[in-house]
């Protein structure tokens, strides 16, 4: 099933998310190296990224912690580096894909999700509270990441 469903990513244009969840010990890690290995002899020309991520339900802007968690690995941004040399990681990596036009911009939202803050904003890379708290017992709308500006509809699909 796991290499029925990357085979459709594969020939179609369309993305596919594979969640495995099982007690620990049960052997989810060898199942995805073992998959990882097997594709790896079929495809040799064409080399295959996995990206992964965790979750971590306490931690503020949780719905986003998977994909952040994702990045963060994928893009080698480490928590608990310097501000200035997590912004310089992103746009680094971000620098192989984009258009000058566009780096800026996907360094800000990739920033942002990741918990990078714009330049100039060192002081807002504070540690994130818990979701839904705030220091004066308001309860915020959610953001992306842990920074005010932009903020997600209602609506918005997690």
């Amino acid at each position: 099933m796991l290499e029925a469903t990357f085979a459709s990513c594969v020939a179609e244009p369309i993305a596919r998310v594979v969640l495995v969840t099982a007690p620990a010990g049960v052997g989810k890690s060898r199942l995805r190296f073992e998959l990882l290995r097997r594709l790896a002899r079929t495809r040799e020309a064409e080399p295959i990224a996995m990206w992964l991520g965790s979750g971590d339900p306490m931690r503020a802007g949780s719905p986003y912690e998977l994909i952040a968690s994702a990045v963060r690995r994928t893009l080698g941004v480490v928590e608990g580096e310097p501000a200035a040399l997590r912004r310089q990681k992103l746009r680094a990596r971000l620098k192989r894909g984009f258009a000058d036009a566009e780096l800026t911009r996907m360094v800000e939202f990739l920033g942002e999700l990741t918990g990078v803050p714009p330049e100039g904003d060192e002081e807002r890379a504070a540690p994130r509270r818990a979701a839904g708290s705030h220091p004066h017992g308001r309860s915020d709308p959610p953001r992306l990441g842990g920074f005010p500006g932009r903020r997600v509809p209602p609506s918005a699909p997690c």
